[in-house]
């Protein structure tokens, strides 16, 4: 890597970790800084099976839905944060990760009869909205902080989130140091 990469990298690394609102954690750190992405589903990871990987889609999904960009599972989030559990966390990391899962779907069974994976999209919302407060009024680091971390930065690294959602471009037009926003859409990307 060269110096002139590190430093990109870094630069990425600041500005996700205020996207998500405070430090990334280690493991995840090290996974973007090896270069892992969304074409995880490439691999045979065996960790989570069906019925997880499916829990993982609708919470990717409820988290960063599908609105005039495309969301979290077209994107491959899910199989992105199956990798991230499987080969960058330990085991001491990944089991609060994975009890927590199993809350979310023991919450969902509870108050709609269903699997979260199966509930309505209003309910998985109400069920996220639930830990999301919990995980942000705690002192101590939930699961769920972790879960959304994954979720936003297997997002954001994917082609899709950079390309259509932050509308990356890597080598934009000239400066144009005074334009109206509805001339070039996302102040932010451009």
């Amino acid at each position: 890597m060269s110096q002139k990469d590190g430093l990109a990298r870094r630069q990425f690394l600041q500005r996700l970790t205020a996207l998500a609102g405070g430090a990334l954690s280690a493991p995840l750190v090290s996974a973007i800084l090896a270069g892992t992405s969304a074409h995880a589903a490439d691999k045979n990871i065996t960790l989570l099976g069906d019925s997880d990987l499916r829990l993982l889609v609708a919470i990717a999904d409820t988290i960063i839905p599908d609105t005039d960009t495309p969301g979290a599972s077209v994107a491959g989030v899910h199989h992105y944060m199956h990798l991230i559990l499987s080969e960058w966390y330990t085991n001491a990391e990944r089991k609060p990760v994975l009890a927590g899962l199993a809350e979310i779907n023991a919450r969902a069974q509870a108050s709609a009869g269903e699997s979260f994976a199966n509930s309505t999209a209003a309910q998985q919302l109400a069920i996220l909205h639930e830990f999301d407060q919990a995980a942000y009024s705690d002192t101590k680091e939930p699961f769920f902080r972790k879960l959304k971390e994954m979720v936003i930065v297997g997002y954001y690294t994917s082609e899709i989130g950079a390309s259509e959602e932050l509308r990356y471009e890597a080598v934009p037009g000239p400066y144009e140091g005074c334009v109206p926003v509805s001339k070039i859409g996302r102040a932010w990307a451009n």
